[in-house]
């Protein structure tokens, strides 16, 4: 039989306690939604927290979390990495430099629409860190809104509704899908972290919250199960009252399932709701097999049940019994929680009775609690305002001319070499060039504005055009990278023509366009597999063209593709050369208005900027490829004889 009232639970709390907490809740409902408010905003010295800049309180709820676990939950435990990506003070600069070689961190949404918890993330990890997956019903009160994602972009989050197609958590077909998904997504490893929110309108039920969340709370702990990674993944899940032998029975099982769990209830919840989060920490391959297979089980009976039935316990009492530390726990958790909420549920009827009891230190409070969770004081306006285009363009390329920004072509070899006559000379290695093949002799500079609009740019064009439909369209924000273009690129049939980068100047407001080309193309990599880019509706594949250095060996695989483009980028700035020592049978990099020696420095590559109007591509690659290839060989070969080097010696000397 369906049970519809806990305040007969006593197993796992004291009845009486029980009792009142019904009572004071059932109360409540003699008040009007006017009289609550103002209950609210006067009785909880935290109210005026609210969401800070983010799209709702969610987000605050797990910012208090995060830092409860000294930010293990991020995975952001580094203060100075932390405050690097998202300084405390406005005037300090944002920078990912302590970040941009850490692995992606990976996380699943379930149930958490509008995106509060999502959007948070993304911010608390900064720049192109991230990622999140996220199944949720389609168009409906949960589902995700790409314009209320401020502070943390939308680009980096993966929704999907299932292999049904609707989102429903709950049916067994969409989990076992999301959890095949989400394991495509991450190489078959899962995520770092689970955050599970869904929740139920109680529409007047508020004491009977915990009963009819069961179900969902099952799948969500399924969810759980599947996602996270094994020895290292997490699990935040909202609960309600923890008195029913379902809700125990599920939090024992996460208590073998993970290495350490606790129930918390943050500042930043209302103290006189029911409202307080499970955390898990560290998946175990138990969890991650048996337990999971279990649950799948129970979940799959609820569709067999006789009408009016119900599944009352995943664990016999009888079995919980035998772990009295367990046991222990959840009566004094429950102990504790429900004298706070009776408290609290009494001093908001004192205070609307008499509003000089409340709390005098809100703005105080508001201010110390954003602090310690190293949360920015600013307004949500700040995340929200509009900057042009052009101003972020001219921001980033330093006044960079956009006459400078033309195609250079080299149709022949002979061209190639007069083009770039660094190629010629038997000290001068090979390796100070690279090389990329592309399948379109066409190119742009793609731009996104600070809320993602995509603009390019053509070359032999100074004006920067806007793409028709921009809310529709989708790229990580304040991005400037060169990609491939061909005909079919934004167009009708725009998912099947995936956008290729070459080079990257921004990510996501990660400025990389002084790195050298080879790290830049490595964190283009990074931001490639972790954005969601959408165009007309459509998700258009994001992919980065990879470069070589210049040898001979690559020269011949090239040789191979008759339907490319080579293009060829110099790796140092015009006054710097790569030279081979034949004493100290080493490379150098040398200065040449100076002929001094230089370390290998930011200031000696060449930039993004640089290589617009310094980088050659050979069109005619099938005609060309044969001659090109075997002056290659023959540079090679007079380097090799010159430095007295065999030619599988300077096959190692590569960057």
């Amino acid at each position: 039989m369906t049970k519809t009232r806990v305040d007969d639970e006593d197993k796992y709390c004291d009845p009486d306690l029980s009792k009142q907490i019904v009572f004071e809740k059932e109360d409540m409902g003699n008040y009007s939604q006017k009289q609550k408010h103002i209950m609210r905003q006067t009785a909880n010295e935290y109210e005026k927290v609210k969401s800070a800049f983010f799209q709702n309180r969610e987000a605050m709820k797990l910012a208090a979390l995060d830092q409860m676990f000294n930010f293990v939950l991020t995975n952001e435990s580094d203060e100075k990495k932390r405050i690097s990506k998202n300084p405390m003070l406005s005037h300090h600069r944002k920078t990912n430099e302590f970040s941009r070689d850490e692995e992606t961190f990976f996380f699943a949404d379930v149930g958490g629409g509008p995106g509060a918890h999502a959007e948070f993330l993304i911010w608390r990890k900064g720049f192109y860190n991230a990622r999140a997956n996220h199944p949720t019903q389609p168009n409906q009160m949960g589902d995700y809104e790409q314009k209320r994602f401020t502070a943390g972009s939308f680009a980096f989050f993966d929704t999907y509704y299932g292999i049904k197609g609707n989102g429903d958590i709950c049916d067994p077909e969409n989990l076992k899908s999301f959890e095949r998904y989400v394991k495509e997504k991450t190489d078959g490893k899962g995520v770092h972290l689970v955050v599970c929110d869904g929740a139920l309108d109680p529409d007047g039920r508020e004491t009977r919250q915990e009963l009819f969340h069961n179900r969902l709370f099952l799948c969500e702990f399924i969810s759980a199960l599947s996602l996270c990674q094994i020895d290292q993944g997490n699990f935040v899940c909202k609960l309600y009252d923890t008195v029913t032998p379902f809700t125990v029975g599920l939090i024992y099982l996460m208590w073998v399932a993970f290495d350490e769990i606790a129930i918390c209830k943050p500042v930043s919840v209302r103290p006189a709701c029911s409202e307080k989060f499970l955390v898990c920490k560290k998946l175990t391959e138990t969890g991650a097999t048996v337990i999971k297979e279990y649950l799948t089980y129970v979940n799959e009976q609820f569709d067999n049940l006789p009408e009016g039935m119900d599944i009352t316990q995943v664990v016999p009492k009888s079995r919980l019994d035998l772990d009295a530390r367990f046991v222990k726990f959840i009566m004094e958790h429950n102990r504790k929680v429900f004298l706070g909420q009776i408290n609290s549920l009494q001093f908001y009827k004192k205070c609307l009775k008499n509003s000089n009891l409340a709390p005098k230190n809100q703005n105080e409070a508001r201010v110390e609690a954003l602090k310690y969770w190293n949360i920015p004081d600013i307004s949500r306006d700040v995340t929200i305002g509009y900057e042009h285009m052009s101003d972020i363009f001219n921001k980033f390329s330093r006044g960079f001319d956009l006459k400078r920004f033309y195609h250079i072509f080299a149709y022949s070899d002979q061209s190639t070499f007069r083009t770039l006559p660094r190629l010629n000379g038997a000290q001068n290695v090979l390796s100070e060039f690279a090389v990329q093949m592309l399948n379109s002799g066409e190119h742009r500079i793609l731009m996104s504005d600070n809320r993602g609009y995509i603009h390019i740019l053509q070359p032999n064009n100074q004006m920067i055009k806007g793409m028709k439909n921009a809310e529709f369209n989708g790229f990580p924000p304040r991005s400037i990278v060169l990609i491939q273009h061909k005909k079919g690129n934004f167009g009708p049939e725009a998912q099947n023509y995936p956008i290729r980068i070459i080079d990257a100047a921004v990510l996501a407001n990660d400025e990389v366009a002084f790195l050298p080309l080879f790290l830049r193309l490595k964190y283009a990599k990074k931001f490639a597999q972790n954005a969601v880019v959408r165009f007309n509706g459509q998700r258009i594949p994001l992919e980065v063209t990879s470069a070589y250095s210049l040898g001979v060996a690559q020269m011949k695989s090239f040789a191979e593709n008759i339907h490319g483009t080579l293009k060829i980028s110099r790796l140092y700035k015009k006054e710097y050369n790569l030279i081979w020592n034949k004493d100290k049978r080493c490379e150098e990099i040398i200065h040449t208005p100076t002929m001094d020696i230089v370390k290998k420095e930011s200031r000696i590559y060449s930039s993004f900027w640089d290589n617009l109007y310094l980088a050659c591509k050979v069109s005619d690659w099938a005609n060309a490829s044969y001659n090109f290839t075997t002056k290659i060989v023959e540079i090679h070969r007079k380097f090799c004889i010159s430095n007295d080097l065999s030619d599988a010696e300077d096959d190692e000397i590569v960057p």
